[in-house]
């Protein structure tokens, strides 16, 4: 017998079985004959039921956003792929999914929309192809019962809640989002009409987040069947059940507030081997509802023609919905978008929050020797490629080509690691071959790669074109990667944070980014601008809880114009200037400003006994400057780690200037030579102070 046939006997098979021993009220004897029908074919199918299982795999297309979840142990949220095909009309539906996909990826998680593409399971689309699917014509809405036969015949087919369901559960898959769920329809004791996402629900270990089942159903009994089934019902926030257009009903359900605790209860139905779904349903946002009694008359009418048609079975719904959009000029269609958009949220933070509870070390994390990190910098990562070369319009030219690792965050993190601070440094990477590269390089030097996030997007570059002469004349940067840094990374090294001494931040991340270290952080605060992306450090909650503020001249001078300093320029010669601007960032709450002069070394501005203090220092001299590039980062850090060390900041400051004049030895932006030995030894040479 064909090997495909005998598969869709056997999915039908245990399908039904399952619906048998639901109508027989789970009849022991009754369920005995059916586990032993499932049996046979499973140990009499072409191929044994184990290979079967394994072989699984080659029917599944993983989208490498999704791989790379799955070897990471990232979250990752279900998402179906009907309400492409089925539920808008284009272009509306491509831009939907990818906006609902954006709002999971930007709450910590990564989507992955299920659907069938000529024959082949795909769990995860790309941008591309969800545009198919959105434009494609015919596509098979697909249950369970259609998986079987859509891969047989090589088709296209868009899965249900029920189809999504079962293929997140066999790849691993924990949450699913949708917007309304199937049920009981009304009526159903004539025409036995009940959905499959009920009875996929009871058999598969998958939280489900909707909006609670679509109005147009009987509700009363679709809660009554899923409490047949064993399948919890939980409300996000609210006592009770929301009605998919509708926030809210007389049915009174157990209520939950945060979706911490919804991980942890499938966690322990997983611990406890408690193969039933959970439900959790999420209100309609207030400004997106409509009235109850207003549903209930555009339901009562479309359920009218669908008699007057003979609407019947699998129809009835998308029927109805298309009914209700029409005749509602769209009122429908707008709330069902604003509800699958709420519930992807609070998807992705379920999944967020269970990643925590079930992630388990992976290979990188146990050949680390992990200990608590002293210094933990947030920051970024970039490689930097410099051509020289004399530039002419659209003609490729001879010239020289420099690769380089760098990024504020980077270089800081990199030089207190080699001076021999213990650090943790949190940045962002690509999926790409410099990603890779990056956290070998990381590895090879010893330094910790767990709080290395990958990003969908490739590893931050800087490619820089500067003539012979050693100007710039062109530069691009790719930083779309920093975009991939979200909270709930924070939330995941929150322990970290909390006991660190010192928390080191670029600014090169966004200001959520840093709010969410500083409510962790009870250390030290230091933040190391960079450039304009440092305006977001005006703000006021953020001032007031920085120790360290360490600009460069240039940085000082342009935030200083943002708070409205109308005075002349910060640099060597104009030190009343800078004092004057500092005082403006000490007046707003930061502890203590460091302003870096180049040539002319630096400046510490601070408060002592209530007075405004400060004291220049000049930099050391150096026979031969190599670069320049890193110089501030290697005074940053070399600062820090004096301060970790106990030096007070009077001294700790020509341990800065002391890595500065390593850097500058240099054409790398991390002197490798640089450790703590040789930068108190070149401090006592230079600086005549007593260590």
């Amino acid at each position: 017998m064909n090997n495909t046939i005998i598969n869709i006997l056997f999915a039908t098979i245990i399908i039904c079985g399952g619906i048998l021993i639901s109508i027989s009220g789970g009849s022991y004897l009754f369920k005995n004959e059916i586990n032993e029908i499932i049996k046979f074919f499973k140990t009499n199918s072409v191929m044994n039921y184990e290979k079967e299982k394994d072989n699984f795999i080659e029917l599944i297309e993983m989208s490498d956003e999704v791989k790379n979840a799955m070897k990471q142990q990232l979250p990752i949220v279900a998402l179906e792929s009907t309400i492409i095909s089925h539920g808008l009309p284009y272009p509306d539906n491509e831009n939907v999914a990818n906006e609902i996909e954006n709002i999971i990826r930007e709450n910590g998680a990564v989507p992955a929309t299920i659907g069938i593409v000529e024959g082949k399971i795909h769990v995860g689309m790309s941008k591309d192809l969800i545009s198919q699917f959105s434009q494609r014509k015919g596509i098979e809405k697909v249950s369970v019962r259609d998986i079987s036969g859509v891969i047989a015949k090589k088709q296209w087919g868009a899965t249900t809640v029920a189809a999504t369901s079962r293929i997140a559960s066999m790849v691993g898959i924990k949450v699913f989002v949708t917007g309304g769920l199937g049920g009981v329809h009304r009526n159903a004791e004539v025409t036995m009409d009940i959905s499959a996402d009920l009875i996929e629900l009871g058999s598969n270990p998958i939280c489900v987040v909707s909006a609670g089942p679509k109005i147009i159903l009987d509700v009363n009994k679709t809660v009554e069947y899923l409490e047949t089934q064993s399948v919890s019902v939980y409300g996000y926030r609210t006592t009770t059940l929301p009605q998919f257009y509708v926030p809210n009903s007389n049915i009174h359900i157990p209520s939950i507030n945060e979706t911490s605790t919804i991980a942890e209860i499938i966690n322990w139905n997983r611990k406890l081997h408690i193969n039933k779904g959970i439900l959790v349903t999420v209100p309609i946002p207030k400004e997106d509802a409509l009235e109850l009694d207003q549903v209930n008359k555009w339901i009562n009418a479309a359920l009218k023609e669908a008699e007057i048609h003979h609407i019947e079975g699998k129809a009835t719904t998308p029927f109805l919905l298309n009914y209700l959009n029409t005749h509602t000029n769209s009122q429908t269609v707008r709330a069902n978008v604003a509800l699958i958009k709420n519930n992807a949220k609070v998807g992705a933070s379920i999944a967020y929050q269970l990643s925590l509870l079930t992630k388990t070390p992976n290979e990188d994390t146990l050949n680390e020797e992990v200990t608590p990190s002293k210094v933990v910098v947030i920051g970024a990562s970039v490689i930097d490629f410099i051509s020289k070369a004399e530039v002419l319009p659209e003609v490729s030219v001879e010239g020289t080509v420099n690769q380089n690792r760098g990024g504020v965050g980077h270089n800081i993190a990199e030089n207190l690691h080699r001076i021999g601070n213990d650090i943790l440094f949190i940045s962002t990477i690509g999926n790409d071959l410099l990603g890779k590269m990056l956290k070998q390089y990381f590895k090879d030097i010893k330094m910790k790669t767990n709080a290395l996030v990958e990003s969908e997007f490739a590893t931050p570059v800087y490619s820089g074109v500067i003539n012979t002469s050693g100007q710039l004349t062109a530069g691009v940067i790719d930083s779309r990667a920093l975009k991939g840094m979200k909270v709930q990374n924070i939330q995941q090294f929150k322990n970290e944070i909390s006991n660190a001494e010192y928390v080191i931040m670029d600014t090169n991340f966004g200001l959520d980014i840093i709010k969410e270290a500083l409510k962790y952080a009870k250390g030290k605060i230091w933040i190391e601008p960079t450039g304009e992306t440092s305006l977001k450090i005006l703000n006021e909650e953020v001032m007031s809880r920085i120790d360290y503020f360490s600009p460069n001249n240039f940085e000082i001078g342009w935030l200083s114009k943002k708070l409205g300093y109308k005075g002349g320029v910060c640099d060597g010669d104009n030190i009343d200037e800078c004092i004057k601007m500092a005082e403006l960032f000490i007046n707003r709450g930061i502890k203590t400003l460091i302003v870096k002069l180049s040539a002319a070394g630096c400046l510490l501005v601070e408060k002592r006994n209530g007075q405004l203090y400060s004291k220049e220092y000049p930099a050391f001299g150096v026979d031969l400057i190599v670069d320049v590039h890193g110089a501030g980062d290697a005074f940053s850090a070399s600062t820090i780690s004096a301060l970790s060390r106990g030096e007070p900041i009077d001294r700790a400051i020509y341990y800065g200037l002391a890595g500065a004049t390593f850097s500058l030895q240099t054409e790398k932006t991390v002197n490798e030579k640089i450790t703590y030995e040789l930068l108190t030894q070149l401090v006592k040479e230079k600086s005549h102070i007593e260590l």
